[in-house]
């Protein structure tokens, strides 16, 4: 019968077979350094020197270079200009579109153009205790179209109010919807208060 072994000598056996197990994986790698390295794949300090003569392609025929300078008569043309982009559109949101120009039935409500044909609109109450969900639309109530509804502006902004900057040097179409899309720059109408 063979003793028990202690726990301190089966811990030392343990590390005893890991630190083979690496020392044996370690040594097939062969990181010595004694294996000649790639000159392309190795990272130095200092880049090698740049050549004068440029280099070609490594297909069968040679590419021509025509490194020689153009006649002094002949007249070299400058790069193109920057491109100049179109100055960005005005911005436009609430905060800066604040004047609503579409006119108001005698309840105070805004007429909106109808989405569809002819018609025009106003927005309704919900029903007593209905709790819509965000960005819902209330119900459409029709009204008959005042004149100045008919100017072309308005009939770009169909659903939505219209509305000016301070100055009223340019209008935005407001939607809602949910989520609500974004203003539309839009033309003002002729007849602006």
């Amino acid at each position: 019968m063979t003793p028990p072994a202690s726990p301190v000598r089966a811990r030392q056996r343990t590390l005893r077979a890991a630190f083979v197990m690496t020392a044996t994986l370690a040594a097939a790698c062969d990181h010595s350094g004694s294996e000649p390295r790639d000159p392309d794949n190795t990272i130095s300090a200092n880049p090698p020197a740049p050549t004068t003569e440029p280099t070609q392609a490594v297909s069968g025929e040679a590419e021509p270079f025509d490194a020689a300078p153009p006649p002094s008569g002949q007249v070299v043309p400058e790069p193109p200009p920057d491109i100049h982009r179109n100055p960005p559109a005005p911005r436009i949101s609430y905060a800066t579109h604040q004047k609503v120009l579409n006119p108001r039935n005698k309840a105070g409500r805004v007429i909106k153009r109808a989405y569809e044909g002819d018609g025009c609109f106003v927005d309704g109450d919900f029903a007593k205790g209905e709790r819509p969900p965000p960005g819902k639309s209330p119900p459409q109530v029709k009204v008959d179209c005042p004149e100045e509804l008919k100017d072309a502006a308005y009939d770009s902004c169909r659903g939505g109010t219209l509305q000016a900057n301070a100055d009223q040097s340019s209008c935005g179409c407001f939607r809602t919807g949910n989520p609500p899309p974004p203003p539309q720059l839009n033309s003002c109408p002729s007849d602006q208060k």
